[in-house]
């Protein structure tokens, strides 16, 4: 199975923070992710973000939009949960992780559309060595950065 790392370009200053050293070597979070992939340990987010897609495209073919508050208060809740209370301190923070205020949004969006999966049939599985480069991207920068996989995840 190959590694998406392996057939596409998706460098990006999220993926290139140092998530640890060890001794004079330095990890990137690209590299705790590439081991995760590795070991299989990326699969169950890849189903997640299957599922999101598929209830966020299943809301849309039904004329379905995110209520503006709900995703206000998901982001807002997330923001103090990191002790990111002002405006300016959400935006370094987005902008240190080379995360713009957009997929910041778009991430509360699909997580609401993730909570109501039963507007989506279960999606189509595949295997993560098939993603395309910007599911990838999405998938190592947003998904994962943000939270860890629900343990409800059908499959």
């Amino acid at each position: 199975m190959g590694s998406p790392r392996n057939t596409h370009a998706r460098r990006r200053p999220l993926l290139e923070l140092t998530s640890f050293e060890l001794g004079e070597r330095r990890f990137t979070v690209d590299d705790v992710f590439d081991a995760a992939n590795f070991r299989g340990e990326l699969e169950n987010f890849w189903k997640e973000y299957l599922q999101c897609l598929a209830s966020e495209a299943a809301a849309e073919a039904a004329g379905l939009k995110a209520p503006r508050k709900e995703i206000q208060g998901r982001s807002e809740e997330y923001r103090y949960a990191h002790d990111l209370v002002t405006a300016e301190e959400t935006d370094a923070w987005l902008g240190q992780r080379g995360i713009s205020q957009d997929v910041f949004e778009e991430y509360f969006i699909r997580r609401h559309w993730l909570d109501q999966r039963d507007l989506a049939s279960e999606p189509q599985f595949r295997p993560l060595s098939t993603a395309a480069p910007e599911e990838y991207s999405q998938l190592t920068q947003v998904n994962n950065f943000f939270t860890p996989p629900t343990s409800d995840v059908r499959g």
